[in-house]
Order: structure tokens, then sequence, then C-alpha cells
């Protein structure tokens, strides 16, 4: 995506031909930020430290194991269904986790150094999986039987390392299938959690823009890590835009602040986060073609929740932007942000252009970005 810049905005370019299909985003997964809230039960097994192979796998990939005669029946349709599910907000399907079923008894050498392992099976059954969860469960498995909250336990670094070991669990099958209908967006968002560390790591290989993370911590006093690659583009008193140009990608990062006093900040307190980010893509991120600009794509439905950032109150909005008048579009998040301490809102919107390039990892790099985002005393 070219960029020509005035000393107020800055012009989208890009040929006809590179148009993007926009389509609604699927119902997808629930991308749940706060963890704490979501899994008070959880139980972690610790392995015997010792020296590890590296782990292996892609980035959002798990290997899925349950006994073979369950591959082919309810369960492991199910499985597939909830973890393959549609990430949320991109023009195009992408499942938010990429799943590898096996059955267990293939459970060898080399499956064992996957990054991401969920082991799935109910406890009443026996065969060896169901064996080997009880097993691992120890002095909990009674309380497996009987505590219906507690439907999983996490081991880490067992086979390799970084490794997370999941196993989902319940007495008998049909409380298995129930907890995978009201739990499993738990179950993929501490996949997603414990993804963020490699991800933020491989995002920031060129190093840390030490002197833009100190822009933001002067101009607007709270930290953010930006990756080395990135270029400040526009800044005003109370705005900043800076980018990330990479062959058939460009990712879009707008911080925004605005001053709050008594009458405003029960209309602030609302999710103003699409109306302030058109109002900024209107000033600032025109096209090259007359009267063009970014806005939000509200034929299509936004994603939006209630979340804490950094112990804030935040609406986390997902969905897709255009450029008004032309051909041009893709994948956006933000976080609308009420810092009543300091009496003033925050707006921290990330955009992708990729038509070329399938969109979730871009979008996942900027979520994993803004997730640093902490207050400066």
């Amino acid at each position: 995506m070219t960029f020509r810049q005035k000393p107020s905005t800055v012009l989208l370019s890009t040929p006809h031909h590179s148009r993007i299909a926009n389509k609604p985003p699927g119902i997808g997964l629930l991308i749940l930020v706060c963890i704490s809230l979501l899994w008070a039960c959880e139980y972690s097994i610790r392995p015997t430290e010792t020296m590890l192979p590296t782990a292996i796998g892609q980035s959002d990939e798990v290997l899925l194991l349950l006994d073979k005669s369950h591959l082919e029946d309810t369960l492991g349709a199910v499985l597939l269904d909830r973890f393959s599910a549609d990430f949320t907000g991109l023009p195009q399907s992408e499942p938010v986790l990429q799943v590898n079923p096996k059955p267990y008894d293939a459970f060898g050498k080399i499956l064992k150094k996957y990054h991401n392992i969920i082991i799935v099976a109910p406890l009443d059954e026996q065969n060896t999986i169901s064996t080997d969860v009880r097993k691992a469960l120890g002095k909990n498995l009674e309380k497996a039987k009987t505590n219906p909250s507690f439907f999983y336990a996490v081991r880490r670094n067992v086979w390799a390392e970084p490794q997370l070991v999941l196993y989902v669990f319940a007495p008998d099958m049909n409380s298995l299938l129930q907890n995978l209908h009201d739990h499993s967006t738990k179950i993929v968002q501490k996949v997603l959690t414990s993804e963020n560390p490699a991800i933020l790591k491989n995002y920031l290989v060129p190093g840390k823009h030490r002197q833009l993370m100190a822009k933001v911590r002067e101009k607007f006093g709270f930290h953010l890590t930006i990756p080395a690659d990135f270029e400040a583009s526009v800044e005003s008193e109370d705005f900043l835009w800076i980018r990330r140009e990479a062959t058939d990608l460009s990712q879009n990062v707008l911080i925004y602040t605005q001053a709050l006093d008594s009458s405003t900040l029960i209309t602030a307190a609302q999710n103003n986060g699409i109306r302030i980010r058109d109002q900024l893509g209107a000033e600032y991120i025109k096209g090259q073609l007359e009267n063009t600009y970014m806005m939000s794509d509200t034929v299509i439905p936004i994603f939006s929740r209630e979340i804490k950032l950094d112990g804030l109150l935040a609406y986390e909005n997902r969905g897709l932007w255009r450029l008004k008048g032309d051909f041009m579009g893709g994948p956006f998040l933000n976080y609308y942000i009420l810092d009543e301490p300091n009496n003033r809102l925050i707006l921290l919107d990330g955009f992708v252009h990729a038509p070329k390039l399938k969109k979730k990892l871009p979008i996942r790099q900027l979520e994993v970005l803004f997730a640093t985002f902490k207050q400066v005393p």
C-alpha cells in the first residue's frame, strides 16, 4: 500500500485489481482477552524438568488426540467444528486454529514434539487415552468426576519446549459434549494466549523501535511495544499514525486520545470506537481520488465486546474497513479505552491491507502488540 503525505493527511492508493472481496465475518469464536475471568478452575500439572527437544508446529496449530473410535463420530465432529471455526472479523474464511486430529495410539516420538497438544477423553471409558488422562489427574481425579466446572488441566513442557498440553475431560461422553458446547471458546483462548509470546517474539525479530516507544510514552503516557520496522507517518497534537510496510503487506496503528469532562463522561462510557475511527479516517486517511477516505464497512456486522485492558474499561471492536469511493479494504481491530483516572479516552486502532495474503496472522500480530499496553505511573 503506497502513501503520499500531506501536512495532516496520508493518501492511500491501490490499483483496482487489488480489490478485497469482503464477506461477513463468521460467527467465529469469541477471542477473549481477560483469561483470569474465564479460567478460575485451571489446574496445572508440573512435569519433571529435563532436557527437552525444541517444539515443532506452526503458529496457532494444535495436535488433537482422541481415541480412534471417536475420530469419525460426534465427538470428533464437534471438536473440529469448534476448534476450526472462522476467526472473527476477516474478509475471507480462516480457521481460528489449525487442527491436526490424530488417534491416540499414533502418539509417538515425533508427535510428542508438537508445541500445542489437546488430549480429549471421557473419564469412564476403558481405553488407553482415558486411562492416561486419569493417571495425569492423579489426586484430582475425584474432583474431575464431581465438579462440572473442572473440565481441563494444563501441563507445560512435557515432551518438548515450549509446549502446552491441555487435557480436556468429563465424567462421561454426554458431559464432555456439553462442556465443549459451553466452553470450547475457553479452550481455544487458552491456546491463543499461550501462542502470544511466540508471536510477539517473532514480530520483534527486527528489534524494538525505541524512539517510537519513547514518543508514545512521552506523548500519550502509556507503553506499547513497537517493532523496529514501523515508522511514524502522521502526527498531530492528540494523534499518531505509525505503519509497517512489507512485501504485499501494510500494517497500520492509529493512536488517539481525547480529554473528558463531566459533561462528556457518560457518553464516553459507551462504545464509541467505530465512530471515532471513522472520524480519524475521514480526517487523516484519504485515497488519491477526490472524496475517498477510510471508513468502517457498516454493511458488515462488527463484533464488539467489553473487556479490561491493563485494568481499564475497554471495548474491543473487530470488523472490516474500506476506502469509500475506491476498491480497497481489509480487517481492523480497535480498542476504545476509558481512562477515568486521567479523565480521557484512548483509541488504539490497527488495520491491515494485504490483498494477496491471508489476514489472520497480521491481525494477530497487532492484537499482541496492543496487549503490551501498560499505563505509565
